[in-house]
């Protein structure tokens, strides 16, 4: 290497070393546990983290809209409209077919699982856009010339270079670097992505002379050769000895600016420099689903004491039982056992946990035999997985097809088509009025922006107290931080509107919404929350919306923390079936 080259391997060592001594391990770790994926201890280099909760194909329809809209430097988009072949535009009989078209010559289809898997581990998902190119050998005429005469001509191969088109690479969030105080990725001065090849992919693209590979001497000059145990795991066992060192796993850091694009192998040997023909870092980071209150960005990464980020902590642990239709998650505290059984799950405050389902997520589920609020939010999960599982339910996008997906009418129309919803849709419906409830529960703290709410939302003994009041036929739910605190206005119509909502699928299937409540209360860190939950009607026809809800007993007066507060009557967790 150079002088030049040298100082430029010098700048991306430091940048590095920068970037991963302020890399937050600590949250990776934790969300590693959080999904039940293991992390071992002595880990130092790359680490794919093993999930078990199911890839759902219907987002699909929350990401590509996304990466549609996507522009580069010269306005074309990242997933192109316009055909780039004759066939393309025929088959576009409209434009959701001919997005679709495009996504499956992406492989898009097969991203969509690791782009899900990424978000629900780390919050974010870095995505790696470009022209995917190969290497391709041509025949072109060449004139035969001697002496400067032409005698003839004769076809000569060479290599050359074809675009494939747009194409998106997810990339593990381990092995995503960027420099520490920026939110965004155009406002970075550079971004580092690692990966691995081996000097023999870089001798096949360095065949394209625009590729910029070089120094692959001085890289192989630093390698000691492979043993025995890697000729078996790289499965090589029948090359010679002095072509082991052209197979052996390398580390590629691929640093990157608006302007300049390098590839640095083994930390030590700068192995390709070419200009950004993008004029633009071609990376993005995208959040698991478009949510205006949910932490995916590159900025809510650092490390600060920001309110709203326990706040989106916590909401987005809720709705990844809706996300990703694994098993309802729950807080426990270290040392505790989860109660799993016929009447549903018991939870204690604590740390965040996902809890074990049943082996068998097509048995038969019985909504009326089971109307505990934990059980209830369980059967809405499983009975969402079951819908997705079956081939009644096919998502769609765009008045087209998801690719790998039969181009039918979804499950739900069809029902909807025939006049009758099954039990299992109406839970499917009911998953989503409660995942809003949740959801708005836990946007209180936007709206207060208050140290107490945090400390309360992160499990103190302080207590929150919640009323709900049936007035007009109308719910709403009043939140007192303390009794001289002002009502809030936009929340008190956000919950109106909320309970407004779930009343009626509450009645289909014998929902407990007051037994709801207090679990969900508990759910946040708030120990014996029926002492903070009371209900009362000023008409019977208003309690009487609710249907298969009880009317409440009278309620009572206890002291707490100085303040008197009312109260329902003592309600243990249930301990069968009702």
């Amino acid at each position: 290497m150079n002088n030049k080259e040298k100082d430029l391997l010098s700048k991306i060592q430091k940048n590095f070393e920068d970037c991963k001594n302020r890399l937050n391990i600590g949250r990776i770790e934790d969300n590693y546990k959080n999904y039940r994926a293991e992390l071992p201890s002595d880990v130092t280099g790359e680490v794919d983290a093993e999930l078990f909760s199911p890839e759902p194909f219907h987002m699909i329809e929350a990401q590509v809209p996304w990466l549609c809209l996507d522009y580069v430097e010269n306005n074309k988009p990242l997933v192109s409209l316009g055909g780039q072949e004759i066939t393309d535009v025929d088959n576009a009989e409209k434009v959701g077919v001919l997005i679709n078209h495009q996504l499956e010559r992406m492989d898009f289809g097969y991203k969509v699982p690791d782009i899900i898997r990424a978000g629900g581990i780390f919050d974010y998902v870095p995505i790696k856009w470009y022209w995917k190119v190969e290497n391709k050998e041509q025949w072109h005429k060449e004139d035969i010339k001697f002496f400067g005469l032409t005698f003839g001509t004769r076809m000569v191969k060479s290599w050359g270079v074809a675009f494939k088109g747009p194409w998106v690479e997810v990339v593990h969030p381990i092995n995503f670097f960027y420099p520490y105080g920026y939110k965004t990725i155009e406002e970075m001065p550079f971004v580092i992505h690692r990966f691995y090849s081996c000097i023999d992919e870089l001798k096949a693209m360095a065949k394209d002379k625009e590729a910029g590979i070089k120094n692959l001497d001085d890289l192989r000059d630093g390698l000691a050769p492979i043993n025995a145990e890697q000729k078996k795991m790289d499965n090589v066992d029948e090359i010679k000895d002095d072509e082991n060192l052209d197979y052996k796993r390398i580390e590629i850091l691929e640093w990157q600016t608006d302007g300049k694009i390098v590839w640095v192998a083994n930390q030590n040997t700068v192995v390709k420099e070419i200009d950004n023909v993008y004029s633009k870092k071609t990376f993005e980071v995208y959040s698991p689903i478009p949510d205006p209150f949910n932490f995916g960005g590159l900025g809510e990464l650092t490390p600060h004491d920001s309110i709203f980020k326990e706040i989106n902590r916590i909401k987005n642990l809720f709705l990844d039982a809706a996300r990703f239709e694994i098993n309802p998650p729950g807080f426990l505290k270290d040392g505790s056992s989860i109660d799993f059984g016929e009447d549903g799950v018991k939870i204690k405050p604590g740390r965040f946990y996902v809890i074990e389902g049943v082996d068998n997520i097509n048995e038969d589920i019985s909504w009326m035999q089971r109307p505990t609020p934990n059980a209830a939010f369980y059967q809405i999960v499983q009975g969402l997985r079951q819908e997705l599982l079956s081939d009644t339910f096919t998502p769609y996008l765009s008045g087209g097809v998801s690719p790998g997906m039969s181009k039918t009418t979804t499950g739900i129309a069809r029902m909807q088509q025939a006049g009758s919803m099954p039990l299992q849709l109406k839970g499917h419906y009911l998953k989503r009025v409660v995942k809003n409830l949740i959801q708005n529960m836990l946007l209180m703290n936007a709206i207060f922006q208050s140290q107490d709410i945090y400390a309360r939302i992160s499990g103190t003994q302080e207590p929150l107290f919640i009323e709900l009041d049936a007035v007009r036929n109308e719910y709403d739910i009043t939140i007192n931080i303390d009794p001289a605190q002002a009502e809030k206005t936009a929340l008190r119509q956000s919950y109106m509107q909320t309970l407004q909502t779930i009343a009626p699928f509450a009645q289909a299937i014998g929902f407990d919404l007051r037994g709801f409540l207090i679990d969900l209360i508990e759910l946040l860190g708030i120990q014996h929350p029926e002492k903070y939950i009371s209900m009362q009607a000023t008409t019977q026809d208003a309690m009487g919306m609710l249907g298969g809800i009880a009317t409440p007993p009278t309620p009572k007066t206890f002291s707490g923390g100085g303040e008197q507060v009312r109260r329902g009557s003592e309600r243990p967790f249930p301990t069968e079936a009702t």
